[in-house]
């Protein structure tokens, strides 16, 4: 064989274990939805197996138990009514006399026949056809109970089974899960199976009763047995109180416990046991009748709220617990924010604050040398972030919480941004200028309705001279404490003197920024790539107060940029270059004197096959 066909052996058979590539997402919150709805498949089909051995149980259990009842009914039943052959017997034994009167010869009279008497059923009797008669009535509504139970259970699971787009099939069974959970349906299995056991309780003191009218021996001995048996299960169910690891339990537990918690703390439990003591079997089979029926249940199920959101996202992160997970939900977070018209920066603040999404997102680029893939998703996700729990109707109150993780998130960016791999350097640097933006815009948004800073004053000082300084610091080396307040003025400390945070702020991240990416820039940088780097320079906006020094230094770098574009304009660094430029001309607008409409003069012109043309880049002094 040669190795050609070797190769295509060893190909063939390595091809089967190839994983598929990932799905191309049309909504921006499928990815989201799609790690949502994986976890909630499991958990669906976990409850289905055991909702199924549940029913299954009372259905086997309740027709061999009924089928028992019903035999001893047949039997006690004939106690509550006349003897029909009462009479008949009483008609002999008249005739019986009449008979042996005639035999003697006597003349004594012969009495006439007694008047029948009403007749009343023994005490006894009515005690035991009670017991046994509700013992499989109860039985029989279990049973029922039980099938009802596995119809809304299918109807359920084929609800949630529908095909779809994840953006739809997700908030679906959030919301028919949230009806599960609002209406109690684990405690209406619950509740047909303490039923059941009711039943059998009725039925063994009807068996006692029963034996008791029969024979006193032996029924002291069905009551022993019964003693025992109510001793164990009493023991079964008061054990999970003491010990929290026992593995038995019986319906009666929780009532037990909820009992228990009620004596101990009347006043935080009592809202609880109103809720619990509501009737949810005829809730629920309602609310599933008319929800699952419903022609228009996706558009109800669509509009999600703000809480049931919270909801879904912490069943997914609670279930999460191995790193290329949590990549995978990093990735969806950006798409799912943008997908919320409202609500976006209610569901980031809980990401950050409640979830601490930050936190674990620098943990992910605590490594020694993360992968490309690894830090485009995780610098996507604090850029979503970052915009929204710093962005406009953020709470202005100062929180530590932020200041550490973002602390921890300019410290891993820094350090990447000496990485030997140009794409790590360019998206941390870009995410570095994005946080820059948000931070200047917070910090210039509370100063002007006079509230304080989402940052304290002193960490903020100290951040603001991190990431505005020449050399970026890494691994913490920056001194907190040391930097001085932001004043009225918000002046911070940066290498050369200070800087004016309000009047320069943006363009001095701005410099930071081109400085930082632009040597990056090559004829293999990804079309993403450069698409992150037009959308960090269209967040810095320079005021038009930036001081002269600083305006001369942009003029440079653009002079610069302008010259190489039109040197590159036919290689494959060139479409790039120009793309850049004209987001910055764009940022740097504002600038009067500058690059007004009439100064900067851009000519581009594509040939017949869409190449690089002609560029021109003049700036007139």
């Amino acid at each position: 064989m040669s190795d050609v066909e070797k190769g295509s052996i060893r190909s063939d058979t390595y091809s089967v274990n190839v994983k598929s590539p990932s799905p191309a997402w049309t909504h921006p919150a499928d990815k989201f939805w799609s790690t949502y709805l994986e976890d909630a498949e499991k958990q669906d089909n976990a409850l289905s197996e055991s909702w199924k051995g549940d029913t299954d149980g009372i259905l086997i259990f309740t027709g061999l138990f009924a089928a028992v009842v019903a035999s001893f009914v047949v039997q006690t039943t004939t106690t509550l009514q006349p003897d029909p052959n009462a009479d008949t017997v009483a008609l002999l034994t008249q005739i019986s006399a009449q008979l042996s009167t005639i035999a003697n010869g006597s003349d004594t009279q012969i009495p006439n026949l007694p008047t029948a008497q009403p007749f009343t059923a023994p005490a006894s009797a009515v005690r035991v056809n009670a017991l046994f008669m509700s013992s499989l009535i109860l039985a029989l509504a279990c049973a029922l109970s039980a099938t009802l139970a596995q119809q809304w259970a299918r109807r359920y699971k084929h609800a949630v089974s529908q095909r779809g787009p994840p953006h739809i099939r997700g908030p679906l069974r959030m919301f028919l899960f949230e009806g599960l959970t609002r209406f109690r349906f684990v405690h209406v299995l619950g509740c047909v199976v303490a039923l059941l056991h009711g039943s059998v309780f009725l039925f063994v003191g009807g068996l006692i009763e029963y034996f008791y009218a029969m024979d006193g021996a032996v029924a002291t001995v069905v009551f022993t047995l019964a003693l025992i048996s109510l001793a164990v299960y009493a023991t079964l169910s008061i054990a999970p109180l003491f010990a929290p690891d026992c593995p038995y339990s019986t319906p009666l537990t929780a009532f037990l416990r909820l009992t228990l918690s009620i004596l101990c703390y009347p006043a935080t439990r009592l809202t609880k046991l109103l809720w619990t003591c509501k009737d949810p079997l005829r809730s629920f089979s309602k609310h599933m009748k008319s929800a699952l029926s419903d022609p228009a249940l996706k558009q109800r199920a669509a509009r999600i709220s703000v809480g049931s959101l919270r909801r879904a996202v912490h069943s997914t992160l609670r279930n999460i617990d191995e790193e290329h997970e949590l990549e995978a939900f990093f990735e969806s977070v950006p798409g799912l924010l943008d997908s919320l018209h409202q609500g976006s920066t209610a569901v980031a603040d809980y990401l950050v604050h409640d979830e601490g999404i930050l936190s674990r997102v620098s943990h992910l680029l605590a490594v020694a040398n993360p992968d490309a893939r690894r830090v485009r998703v995780c610098t996507a996700t604090i850029r979503a972030l970052t915009r929204r729990v710093l962005g406009p109707g953020s709470s202005p109150a100062t929180d530590s919480t932020l200041t550490h993780a973002l602390w921890r998130i300019i410290d891993r960016l820094g350090g990447l941004l000496q990485n030997t791999e140009s794409s790590l350097a360019l998206h941390s640097a870009c995410t570095l200028g994005t946080i820059t933006a948000d931070l200047l815009d917070c910090t210039d948004r509370r100063v002007s309705l006079g509230t304080t800073s989402t940052l304290a004053h002193g960490d903020m000082s100290a951040m603001f001279s991190a990431l505005l300084g020449d050399r970026m610091p890494s691994g913490g080396k920056v001194d907190r404490e040391g930097s001085p307040s932001i004043g009225g003025g918000l002046w911070v400390e940066v290498e050369g003197g200070q800087l004016n945070l309000r009047a320069d702020g943006h363009l001095r991240a701005l410099l930071l920024l081109v400085r930082r990416t632009v040597p990056l820039l090559g004829p293999d940088t990804p079309q993403g790539d450069v698409d992150v780097l037009i959308e960090a320079l269209g967040r810095l906006h320079p005021a038009r107060a930036a001081s002269i020094p600083l305006v001369l230094e942009l003029r440079d770098e653009l002079d610069a940029l302008g010259a190489l574009c039109t040197r590159q304009r036919y290689s494959g660094e060139g479409e790039a270059l120009r793309r850049v430029h004209l987001a910055l001309l764009r940022s740097a607008a504002g600038l009067p004197g500058l690059l007004g409409s009439s100064v900067a003069a851009i000519r581009w012109k594509e040939d017949d096959d869409g190449l690089c043309g002609s560029y021109t880049y003049g700036m007139p002094m």
